[in-house]
């Protein structure tokens, strides 16, 4: 008994002598008063490594357009945190920030230039010609779907890479396929808006990320198609063979209205010509039959006199000159001009 009094008496006297010490190790002042410098300068230091660690450790902003996930130590809970602001996380959580309001994917080239992510898509027509597809897609996520997502696959650019990628190749694959060379060379708005369709239709299929995207928010933008350089210089050449043919063909229909015109025109004319020599013979034969009614001539002379002066007039017309009828009337001389029409 009187050893356990005496070692509960011990440390009874210790616990004081302890806390004094360490009171004087923190005191900031000297026993007679004066600042401990070199003490001041540790604290100070330790004080701004805590503040430091607290701020990059356990502070931080997420952009606009940016989604937070915190995600505990075990990876059995996940927190999202609206973008565009300032938040804290525990020590024990991990954080991830997703970017969501605008993606993209490019395929051109050899995939070289530096807004490219990947080469063109070759994609071969119905008329079995391979051609390269070289376009930009771009898309968006709802934010309230990352977290669902994240937990699908733990890699977002696997997501944009591996799965939307393969999908953008699908469907300019199976697009391209329902037209021939030609039509993709003079239909290239009705080819991209087909490959527009089947990427916003193949996305919407798919069930690990059909929940993630904003259809609306699927913009294809085709930049060139192309079939190889001497599939296009035969098919330049069969255009201009083509256009050639057309050229003649038309020229050709062209002529054959103009001769069938011309004909028209001949037998207009000679149909004409026709008539007006009927009506001219018809006149001439009724004044024949009225002067012979008149005189009481034989008809068949007065026919023979007007053929003479018709023949006399045409001959003062080709030549210019004036001739004269001479005959007797009763025993009468009488003389007829016939001068050249006017």
């Amino acid at each position: 008994m009187k050893k356990e009094e005496k070692n509960t008496s011990r440390n009874r006297e210790e616990k004081p002598k302890t806390r004094g010490k360490l009171r004087g190790w923190l005191s900031l002042k000297n026993a007679d008063g004066s600042w401990r410098i070199g003490r001041i300068i540790i604290i100070g230091v330790l004080v701004a490594l805590l503040l430091v660690t607290f701020a990059f450790g356990m502070v931080y902003n997420t952009g606009v357009g940016d989604q937070a996930i915190l995600i505990d130590v075990s990876g059995a809970k996940f927190y999202g945190v609206a973008n565009g602001a300032w938040s804290i996380k525990l020590p024990w959580q991990s954080l991830v920030v997703i970017h969501y309001s605008m993606h993209k994917l490019g395929f051109w080239g050899d995939g070289s230039d530096q807004y490219a992510d990947f080469p063109a898509i070759y994609a071969r027509s119905f008329d079995i010609i391979d051609h390269t597809v070289d376009c930009m897609v771009r898309w968006s996520y709802k934010p309230t779907a990352l977290i669902e997502m994240y937990q699908n696959y733990q890699d977002m650019d696997m997501i944009k890479n591996d799965v939307i990628a393969s999908t953008i190749r699908d469907a300019a694959r199976d697009a391209v396929k329902e037209f021939t060379t030609v039509e993709i060379n003079q239909k290239r708005e009705i080819v991209a808006a087909k490959i527009e369709e089947l990427i916003k239709s193949y996305i919407a299929s798919k069930s690990s990320i059909n929940f993630a995207v904003v259809p609306e928010s699927i913009e294809f933008e085709l930049r060139d198609i192309k079939a190889p350089a001497d599939v296009v210089a035969s098919f330049e050449k069969n255009l201009i063979a083509e256009r050639d043919i057309v050229t003649a063909l038309n020229e050709r229909q062209a002529g054959i209205i103009r001769a069938e015109t011309d004909a028209q025109k001949i037998i207009i004319d000679i149909q004409a010509r026709a008539n007006a020599t009927i009506i001219q013979a018809q006149s001439v034969g009724e004044a024949v039959q009225i002067l012979a009614n008149l005189t009481g001539k034989d008809p068949a002379d007065l026919i023979v006199l007007q053929m003479t002066l018709k023949g006399l007039q045409e001959l003062a017309n080709a030549q210019g000159k004036t001739y004269f009828f001479f005959g007797f009337q009763n025993g009468m001389p009488f003389l007829i001009p016939i001068e050249p029409d006017q």
